[in-house]
């Protein structure tokens, strides 16, 4: 059993990948105690190749690197094969554009329990110049980290933290047999974590040096436009499922939470562009 399970699904991969691989490679946290699972999805050749011998070459431990291969495409599902096959106390999700600072592991698993989501502090930089932008998750980080010098988070004061995966640290117990819906082309962060929310007791911040850096690719698909049509109909059926969810257990569901997340869904249907981040 290890302390952490970092997973990192990934599709065709570029450069970009191996300068996420660098970053998790690069971490304070013990090696020996991080277990890391790739999930090549909907490709194998050349690219299996090339992360064999990228592994062998750089990994600290290379038995703690596990690479698996699936003609399925798909990131819902490439997670899911993951936690399926993942022995860590905890989950951490990076996609494989992202970068991690070397106190994140750390950071994370020493904040963590096992009824605790543990958020980080996330920054969004541009792929070509580098340049830093505010995003809406580092809004929430500095909100929250505000809010509770006041009093411990709750889910529907914490709930901007809870819309993505990436930047989270997840208890596997929590998790359970969870996993993420693999008919959700977007949204499917936010519903996966609602699952999990009637048996999180806590929400905490990580300690301002455990950050995670998203990389804004205007070919990634969090950033893809989509037709009026698709968005609204994107938008009520996210609703319809957050309805759902909470009616199939109202008494242990908080309906402040589930309520704002049914508006948060209805309202993208008239926002100008989609963004996940």
């Amino acid at each position: 059993m290890y302390k952490a399970s970092v997973i990192v699904p990934t599709y065709k991969p570029r450069a970009y990948l191996y300068e996420c691989l660098d970053s998790i490679f690069a971490q304070t946290f013990p090696a020996c105690d991080l277990e890391l699972i790739i999930v090549l999805n909907g490709c194998c050749e050349p690219y299996r190749g090339e992360l064999v011998r990228y592994i062998e070459k750089n990994a600290p431990v290379k038995e703690n690197v596990r690479l698996i291969q699936t003609d399925a495409p798909g990131v819902s599902n490439a997670r899911n094969m993951a936690l399926d096959i993942a022995c860590g106390e905890y989950v951490l999700f990076v996609d494989d554009d992202d970068i991690i600072s070397p106190e994140y592991v750390r950071g994370m698993v020493n904040s963590s329990s096992e009824d605790t989501v543990v958020a980080a502090r996330l920054r969004l930089f541009d792929d070509v110049t580098g340049e830093e932008f505010h995003t809406n998750l580092t809004n929430a980080y500095d909100i929250a980290r505000d809010e509770i010098r006041n009093r411990p988070l709750t889910l529907f004061s914490g709930r901007r933290l809870l819309s993505a995966v990436g930047g989270k640290s997840l208890p596997m117990q929590l998790i359970g047999e969870n996993r993420f819906k693999t008919n959700l082309s977007l949204g499917e962060d936010s519903v996966f974590i609602t699952q999990l929310t009637k048996n999180i007791k806590h929400i905490v911040l990580a300690p301002e040096d455990a950050v995670y850096s998203v990389r804004k690719r205007e070919d990634s698909a969090s950033r893809a436009k989509l037709s009026a049509r698709k968005q609204i109909g994107m938008a009520v059926s996210l609703a319809w499922i957050y309805f759902c969810m909470y009616l199939t257990d109202i008494k242990n569901n908080d309906f402040k939470f589930y309520a704002s997340r049914i508006a948060a869904s209805l309202l993208k249907a008239f926002i100008k562009r989609y963004r996940t981040v």
